[in-house]
């Protein structure tokens, strides 16, 4: 990148949901390298940003996530939640899953 600008990892594809980010979802198949964009630096300090790999892959999403955009703590559930539904249940709560065909 050029000075004052740094390279973050975006999202190469949509990403659900509750899913463990894995490194196929900061790839991008068509580049045939990470998916990225040079930000200005300050920008990206000042919005918060992760630009490290090692602070994405093996968390687990917040909220579902298109493709081409940062990554930013928000985004994330907090560090060691399970991906799936499971991991957008509250501590001390359950869950329970119904068919809807069932509910009247």
């Amino acid at each position: 990148p050029a000075e004052g600008r740094v390279r973050v990892l975006i999202s190469g594809r949509a990403i659900p949901a509750y899913t463990k980010i894995v490194r196929d979802d900061l790839w991008n198949s068509a580049r045939g390298t990470w998916a990225y964009s040079d930000l200005d630096a300050s920008l990206a300090e000042s919005a918060g940003v992760l630009v490290d790999a090692r602070d994405i892959i093996g968390r687990v999403m917040a909220h579902a996530k298109a493709p081409g955009y940062a990554f930013t703590e928000s985004d994330f559930l907090p560090e060691g939640t399970r991906p799936g539904l499971a991991g957008g249940v509250p501590a001390g709560k359950r869950a329970l899953r119904i068919e809807v065909d069932k509910v009247q």
